[in-house]
């Protein structure tokens, strides 16, 4: 069986469509505040214990931290993700950024590829195919101007302790090879990387593995996951963007063509965080 069938890929389009019309961009506090409920509601119907951390300055735009402890054992992941979006000039844009478009395979919207495609579709994996692994959310709702209150929070967190974390994406280069981004010794993320390799060669991609982070638009040290996360943990960056998906410019998108090979990647995270 697939391991992203065609199912999962409408409700996918369907849910980021929900996601990117909440217009969660900080000169709309409502739309903000609609994808935190939102996103809480969702995981809490799944299992996830929530808890949020309010700005008294903007209670809109919470820090939530959403966690579900393993089956058995002690073995955690953590995930970084955030559900604010970057504005978007509506006159530069060939479609309307508020108002999801499917073409030629692209989801077009803003926000899409930074971060909601990648979020969404871990939740709905995730919901899916609920693995026996502890998970661990940490989530914010202003990355996209500079994460003043998760700087605050982030360093005072109490939580489980994570075997390794998971970046908000990944990505593939645009001839459809994918560059997987890792920093740390552990084996487990060995494990994965071999493995992604071989999931890759089947589908005739190369596997380019590189020891560094991801690049941040506010830069590495300004980003609160890195910054006061990873704390020597080991790090991994994989997911459903490629060189083309213009974060953060117009006609941002996604290439819907790589969500089943993702979803197989994401299956092979969860199997080796319990080997």
């Amino acid at each position: 069986m697939s391991e992203w069938t065609e199912e999962m890929q409408i409700r996918w389009i369907e849910k980021s469509s929900e996601w990117i019309s909440m217009k969660a961009i900080e000169t709309n506090p409502s739309g903000l505040e609609v994808a935190s409920k939102n996103l809480i509601d969702w995981m809490e119907r799944i299992g996830f214990d929530i808890v949020t951390h309010v700005d008294p300055q903007a209670s809109y735009r919470p820090v939530i931290v959403a966690s579900k402890p393993p089956n058995s054992g002690d073995n955690w992941i953590g995930f970084f993700h955030h559900y604010d979006v970057e504005p978007a000039d509506v006159d530069e844009w060939n479609t309307d950024p508020w108002n999801a478009e499917v073409r030629d395979g692209m989801l077009f919207g803003r926000g899409i590829a930074d971060n909601i495609g990648p979020f969404v579709q871990r939740l709905i994996y995730i919901e899916e195919n609920m693995p026996d692994v502890g998970l661990l959310f940490v989530i914010q709702g202003e990355e996209e101007i500079g994460s003043p209150w998760a700087h605050q929070v982030y360093p005072t967190l109490e939580l489980p302790d994570v075997d390794f974390w998971i970046d908000e994406t990944g990505y593939f280069f645009k001839n459809g090879d994918q560059r997987v981004l890792y920093v740390g010794q552990n084996d487990t993320i060995d494990r994965i990387n071999l493995r992604l390799s071989d999931i890759n060669q089947v589908e005739n991609k190369e596997t380019k593995v590189r020891n560094r982070v991801m690049s941040k638009a506010f830069g590495e040290n300004r980003c609160p996951c890195i910054a006061h996360l990873l704390k020597g943990k080991a790090y991994l960056a994989i997911g459903p963007n490629d060189d083309s998906v213009r974060v953060h410019g117009t006609d941002e998108a996604i290439d819907m063509s790589y969500l089943p090979l993702c979803a197989s990647h994401l299956k092979v995270v969860f199997e080796e965080a319990l080997a």
